[in-house]
């Protein structure tokens, strides 16, 4: 992947001290970042169970996206 989020552009490695790092180097409360990283992990996760079975996306996708689930550090973070 080319992007580069802060001190990686490895999505195995995106964590909730990446974004806390991110929001560090852009002058946002860090408390602030954290908080709402961790709501909106919240949140995705309880739509995406809701509604991932009436979303119109391939199945292998949607495979994907809850393999992810379980890879990206920052998606477990709940």
């Amino acid at each position: 992947m080319a992007l580069k989020f802060a001190r990686t552009n490895r999505m195995d490695e995106f964590s909730l001290d990446e974004m806390v790092y991110l929001a560090a180097r852009a002058g946002l409360p860090e408390a602030l970042a954290r908080d709402e990283a961790i709501q909106a992990v919240a949140r995705f996760h309880e739509v995406w169970s809701a509604e991932r079975r009436h979303l119109p996306i391939a199945d292998d996708l949607a495979a994907e996206i809850d393999r992810l689930l379980h890879v990206v550090p920052i998606a477990r973070a709940r």
